[in-house]
C-alpha cells in the first residue's frame, strides 16, 4: 500500500502537474505553533497564584514572553491584548498542553468556543491543509502527513504491530480526526474476542478538485463530463501508475479512476464498429445467396452490394439528420445499424421476391412494365411495414427518457429514409441488373457476355416455394391445426407470466466492458463492500433558516425515524443546535432564532473542529470569512443513505418516500423557484432510478398506444377487419412472448 502511495505521490505529467497540484486540499486539526510558543514562553516565568492584578495590559506589560510572538509566522495576527486575565490564563494553559503534546480534537473545539474570533481565527488563517486520500496508512501518519518518519515506521512494522494499531487505535495521523478504520477493510478475521487478527481486502481513495475557471476558459477535457485538462491528464497517468501490475506480488489489485468510466462506456458505444463491418459482410454474402443463383450470369453480386449500400446510406443520412436538428448518441444508439439493416434487407426480399413470382403473363411483360408491376404488389407490404415501424418508433420518441426519444427518433428518421431509398435507389439498381441479364452479361464482370445463355424459366416452382407448400398442407390437417393451438396457448401462458414478472431495472454498469479495469473493481466492490445504501443529499435552496428552523427539524426527524427507507442521516443541523447550546449558559429558544444570530453562530460552527467537515454542505452569497458573520446561505445540502435496497421494486419506492417527504415538508424560499421545491432530495443514482420509475410507467403505455395506432393503419391499408384483427393479434402475441420469456431468461427491461 505504501507503495501504491508513493507511486501516485512520484508523477509528474508533461505539464509539470504532481498530485499536490491536482489534488482536493482539506484543513487539518493540527497542532497551534503559536500555542505551543505562548506555552513555552509561560512557563518561563511562573507568576504567583496570590497575586491579582487587575488590569490584564500589566500583566502583559510585567510577563516575560519571551520572542514578540506576533512576530513570528506562527502567530500573525494575535491581539493578546484584547482577551481577559482569565482568558489569558486559559490560553496559556491550553499552550502548555500543545507544546507538552496534549493537543487534541476536544481541546481544538473548545478553543473554538472559548476563543472567537479571536485569537482562534488567527489560527485557523494559519492552519494547514493536506490533500484528501484515504487508507489505514493514515493511522502512522505524523502530523498531518504520511512522509518519511511515517514511511520508516511503515516498513518496520511486524503483523502484530499492525494487528495492534489497528485494534487500539481510531485516530487519523494526516487528518487528526476519529475514523472508523475497518470500513476500509474486508474479508475481516476475528478471534474469539472480537479482535481482528486479519483481513484479506483494503482500500485506498484519493480525491481531486476539477479547475472550474480553466474549464471555462478551455472546455472540458472529456465529453460528457466536466473536468479540466490538467486533472484529466494526472488521472491518464494514474491509471498508468496503477495498473501496472508487473511490481505487485501475490496482491490483487483493482483500479478505479474517475475517467475510466466514461471512457469504458464510449469504448463500448463505439467498439462495435468492428463487429457492424463484419455483421455487414455477413449479411452481404446472406445476400448474395438469397437473391441470386449459382450461375455467372444470375447472380447479383452488385445489386446485393447496392442494396446493402443503400442501407448505409440511410443509416448516415438518418445519424446526419438527427445530430443536425440536436440529437445526441449515446450507448443504447449501437443497435441501430444492426436494426435499420435487418429492416432494408427485407424490403429487398421482398422486392426481389415478387418480382421473381409475377405470373406467367406478367413475365412476358416489357421490363419497364414487370418493375411497374412488381413494386405495384411488393410497395404494399414494404409500405406497411415501414409505415407501422415508423408509427411504433414516433410514438415511443414521446418518452420523457433522452436516450430513448433520441433513440427512437434516429430509428424512424432511419426506417423513413431506408423505405425511399428501397423504392428508388434499389428498384433502379434492379432494373439496371435485371437488364443485365437479359443480355447474358456476366454478373461479376459486366461487360463478358455469355453467348449460349440461356434464362431460368420462372414460371417452373422454386424449391423453396414447394416445401412451403407441402408445409402448408399439413398444417391444413386437424391433428397439426390441435397441436399449433396447444403450442400458441402454451407459450402465449407462459409469455403471460413471465410479462407479470418482468422488472424493470436499468443500472449504468451494465453498459460497461465486462473485460475492462473498471468491470473488475465494480465486481470486487460490490462483493467485498456490499453497500450499505446509497448515499444521497436533501438540498435546502433559498430560504430563510431562522424561519424555517422547526420545519427543518421535522424534516429531519422524519428520516430518522423511516428505519425501513433511511440507514442514516448526517444533519448539519443537529450537529450546529448541539455546538450552540454548548456556547450558551442557558437553553436555547429555537423558535425564536435571529437572522444576525444564526448567521454569526453558523460562521463559528462552520470554522469548528466539529462543524469544519460541514463547510463543503454550504453555498453562500459571498465569502466565508472566519470572525465574521456568514454571507446569506444560497444551498445547503443534510447528507442521508439509504437502507441496502436490492431492486427497482424497493428504490424505486424509496426514491418517491425520500422526495415526497421532503416537497411536503412546508419549507419556504425567499425567491420563486418556480417548480422546484425548495427543499427537494436528490442524488446520482437517483437518475437511473428514474429511469426505472419511467420504464415502468410507460412501457405498458406505449405498448397499448402503438398496437392501436398499427390496428388502425392496418385497417386503412388492408380494407379488412378481420386481417388487421388478426395481423394485431400475432404482433401482439410476440410481444407478450418475447417480453414473458426475458424474465425467465434472466433479462430485464432498461434503455
Amino acid at each position: 500500500m505504501l507503495e501504491v502511495l508513493n507511486r501516485i505521490k512520484h508523477i509528474r505529467t508533461r505539464s509539470g502537474r504532481t498530485w499536490k497540484d491536482i489534488c482536493f486540499r482539506v484543513p487539518i486539526i493540527a497542532k497551534p505553533k503559536c500555542l505551543g510558543s505562548l506555552g513555552t514562553a509561560r512557563r518561563r516565568r511562573k507568576r504567583s497564584e496570590d497575586r491579582v492584578l487587575e488590569d490584564p495590559d500589566e500583566w502583559l506589560a510585567e510577563e516575560d514572553w519571551g520572542e514578540d510572538l506576533t512576530q513570528t509566522d506562527s502567530c500573525q495576527g494575535f491581539n493578546l491584548s484584547t482577551l481577559s486575565l482569565s482568558s489569558l490564563h486559559k490560553l496559556a494553559e491550553v499552550g502548555a498542553a500543545v507544546s507538552s503534546g496534549h493537543f487534541s480534537v476536544e481541546l481544538a473545539t473548545s478553543l473554538s468556543r472559548e476563543f472567537y474570533p479571536e485569537p482562534y481565527c488567527s489560527m485557523v488563517k494559519q492552519a494547514e491543509t493536506v490533500c484528501f486520500q484515504e487508507s489505514i496508512l493514515e493511522l502512522w501518519g505524523i502530523e498531518g502527513e504520511i512522509g518519511d518518519k511515517s514511511e520508516q515506521i511503515i516498513r518496520n512494522l511486524t503483523l502484530d504491530d499492525v494487528l495492534e494499531t489497528i485494534n487500539m487505535k481510531n485516530t487519523s495521523g494526516v487528518f487528526m480526526v476519529g475514523k472508523n478504520f475497518k470500513k476500509m477493510l474486508s474479508n475481516i478475521r476475528y478471534d474469539s474476542t472480537g479482535r481482528i487478527v486479519g483481513a484479506g481486502i483494503s482500500t485506498i481513495s484519493w480525491l481531486s478538485q476539477v479547475n472550474m475557471t480553466n474549464v471555462r476558459l478551455r472546455g472540458s477535457a472529456q465529453r460528457g463530463e466536466l473536468v479540466d485538462e490538467f486533472s484529466h491528464e494526472f488521472e491518464g497517468e494514474m491509471i498508468e501508475a496503477l495498473t501496472d501490475r508487473s511490481q505487485y506480488s501475490n496482491v490483487s489489485v483493482f483500479v478505479h479512476v474517475h475517467r475510466m468510466f466514461l471512457e469504458s462506456l464510449e469504448g463500448q458505444a463505439f467498439k462495435d464498429a468492428k463487429m457492424l463491418i463484419l455483421g455487414y459482410f455477413i449479411v452481404l454474402l446472406y445476400v448474395l445467396v438469397m437473391l441470386g443463383t449459382f450461375s455467372c450470369v444470375e447472380q447479383k453480386i452488385w445489386l446485393s452490394i447496392g442494396g446493402v449500400l443503400g442501407v448505409g446510406f440511410g443509416i448516415v443520412a438518418s445519424y446526419g439528420i438527427c445530430s443536425a436538428v440536436g440529437f445526441f448518441y449515446s450507448a443504447a444508439h449501437t443497435v441501430l445499424p444492426f436494426l435499420l439493416l435487418g429492416i432494408g434487407i427485407d424490403d429487398m426480399f421482398v422486392i426481389v421476391q415478387t418480382l421473381s413470382t409475377l405470373s406467367s403473363s406478367e413475365q412476358n411483360l416489357e421490363l419497364e412494365d414487370r418493375i411497374s408491376v412488381a413494386l405495384s404488389h411488393a410497395g404494399v407490404a414494404i409500405t406497411i411495414t415501414s409505415l407501422t415501424d415508423f408509427i411504433a418508433f414516433s410514438i415511443g420518441a414521446t418518452t420523457s427518457l433522452p436516450a430513448l426519444r433520441s433513440f427512437c427518433v434516429y430509428a424512424g428518421v432511419g426506417i423513413f429514409v431506408i423505405f425511399l431509398l428501397q423504392v428508388s435507389w434499389f428498384t433502379a439498381l434492379l432494373f439496371l441488373d435485371e437488364k443485365r441479364v437479359n443480355k447474358g452479361r456476366n454478373g461479376l464482370i459486366c461487360c463478358y457476355e455469355h453467348k449460349n445463355f440461356t434464362r431460368r424459366d420462372k414460371t417452373q416452382e422454386p424449391l423453396m416455394e414447394k416445401l412451403f407448400g407441402l408445409f402448408t398442407q399439413l398444417l391444413l390437417t386437424k391433428v397439426m391445426k390441435v397441436l399449433v393451438l396447444l403450442c400458441t396457448l402454451s407459450f402465449l401462458t407462459l409469455g403471460i407470466v413471465g410479462l407479470s414478472r418482468l422488472r424493470m431495472e436499468f443500472k449504468p454498469e451494465w453498459l460497461m466492458n465486462p473485460e475492462s479495469e473498471i468491470s473488475g473493481w465494480w465486481e470486487a466492490t460490490r462483493t467485498y463492500f456490499p453497500s450499505n445504501g446509497e448515499t444521497e443529499f436533501i438540498f435546502l435552496q433559498g430560504i430563510n433558516y431562522p424561519e424555517n428552523w422547526e420545519r427543518i427539524d421535522t424534516l429531519v426527524s422524519k428520516f430518522k425515524n423511516q428505519t425501513d427507507v433511511i440507514n442514516s442521516i448526517d444533519s448539519w443541523q443537529d450537529v450546529f443546535k448541539d455546538y450552540v447550546e454548548s456556547l450558551e449558559a442557558e437553553a436555547m429558544d429555537w423558535r425564536n432564532l435571529t437572522d444576525d444570530y444564526f448567521q454569526s453562530k453558523l460562521s463559528q460552527f462552520l470554522f469548528s473542529p466539529v462543524g469544519a467537515k460541514y463547510r463543503l454542505n454550504f453555498l453562500f452569497d459571498g465569502d466565508l470569512e472566519c470572525g465574521q458573520p456568514a454571507p446569506r446561505v444560497l444551498l445547503s445540502a443534510i447528507q442521508y443513505s439509504h437502507v441496502l435496497l436490492q431492486e427497482s421494486s424497493e428504490w424505486v419506492p424509496a426514491m418517491d418516500w425520500a422526495r415526497d417527504i421532503a416537497e411536503e415538508s412546508d419549507i419556504t424560499g425567499e425567491f420563486n423557484l418556480g417548480q422546484i421545491s425548495p427543499a427537494f432530495a436528490i442524488a446520482p443514482r437517483y437518475a437511473n432510478w428514474e429511469t426505472d420509475k419511467i420504464i415502468g410507467e410507460e412501457l405498458y403505455q406505449n405498448l397499448l398506444s402503438s398496437i392501436l395506432a398499427i390496428f388502425i393503419t392496418l385497417l386503412i391499408l388492408l380494407g379488412s377487419i378481420k386481417g388487421a384483427c388478426i395481423v394485431i393479434f400475432c404482433v401482439a402475441g410476440t410481444l407478450v412472448n418475447v417480453a414473458g420469456f426475458m424474465h425467465f431468461w434472466g433479462l430485464t427491461i432498461g434503455i
